[in-house]
């Protein structure tokens, strides 16, 4: 399984990127006395910062030194963190820290397996942590072999890294994997659904970034769009279509409205978007094409910019 194989590789990964050989599990050891006492102090962090283990970042800020007395850490995973960022101001740097104490639970965040992951940053970072490791949590329990936060967040890493030349056997299993792929999406769709406007121009947006991508969605999304705004024209230019049943309405509607004289932008022909939207709705085998969903699409954006 790929996961389980981007878990064997980290060691070969890290030397490949800092020129130093990790054992992770030696500075884990050399910081259980911490583990047990459920503290971190200025010794704890230096053996973090100087060991020869692991290698800490030179872009990280040192703050041994200056850490001050000793930090008891709560059984509670977010209090955990809130105390330790309090006192320390870098949530990267309180992830190396939990991680080396308590590995069973924490994992290093870091932008490559957030990218990974599609988790887009929220702007409170102890959130962003606590959301980053219940992901972690969600693929630790579904795959065998990874029996702490910590090495899922190794293998993640290294699946963040990989290179198509070198690994392409397990980069396509990692994208052929639905359970990884569907909580890569869910991800994305929660950091989209953060500043969600759920308006029928939002849903366009959405329409033409799904094109690329899934052009039978695009379609279907955009054909919602197309109805509102062929009932809001029909409203404002007082238009109805009384008599005709309702799956017949929308294309009366849209007839009425192309006869009538600057309803419609020039060069939009509602008949001929009433029709993709129906190949968009009703058509299955086979769907909507690729060309008619986005003449569809770029159609129903000029009816809302007109």
């Amino acid at each position: 399984m790929w996961i389980q194989e981007c878990h064997r590789l980290y060691g070969e990964f890290v030397e490949r990127s800092s020129d130093k050989r990790v054992a992770p599990g030696r500075l884990e050891e050399a910081l259980s006395e911490a583990k047990a006492k459920r503290q971190i102090g200025t010794e704890e962090l230096r053996l973090i910062e100087e060991s020869p283990d692991w290698p800490y970042p030179q872009w990280w800020p040192r703050l041994s030194a200056q850490f001050g007395e000793p930090l008891w850490l709560p059984r509670d995973k977010a209090k955990t963190i809130r105390s330790l960022q309090d006192r320390i101001k870098y949530i990267e740097v309180v992830s190396v820290a939990l991680r080396f104490i308590f590995p069973e639970e924490f994992g290093i965040i870091s932008p490559p397996v957030m990218g990974l992951l599609n988790l887009a940053p929220s702007g409170d970072h102890e959130e962003d942590y606590l959301r980053y490791l219940s992901v972690l949590e969600d693929i630790r329990q579904h795959y065998e072999g990874l029996e702490d936060i910590a090495d899922v967040d190794m293998a993640l890493w290294v699946a963040a890294h990989l290179d198509s030349t070198d690994y392409p056997g397990i980069l396509e299993e990692m994208h052929q994997d639905q359970v990884f792929q569907e909580i890569r999406l869910v991800n994305m769709l929660d950091g989209v659904g953060r500043d969600w406007k759920r308006s029928e121009r939002a849903r366009l947006t959405l329409a033409e970034v799904l094109l690329k991508h899934d052009h039978v969605l695009a379609a279907l999304v955009a054909a919602r769009c197309f109805e509102s705004k062929v009932k809001e024209m029909a409203a404002h230019w007082r238009i109805t279509a009384d008599g005709f049943p309702s799956e017949k309405k929308l294309g009366a509607l849209a007839r009425r409205l192309d006869k009538e004289a600057g309803a419609v932008p020039e060069g939009v022909s509602l008949g001929a978007l009433t029709a993709h939207r129906n190949a968009a709705v009703h058509n299955f085998e086979p769907p909507i094409s690729r060309n008619e969903a986005r003449d569809l699409i770029q159609g129903v954006r000029r009816l809302y910019i007109a």
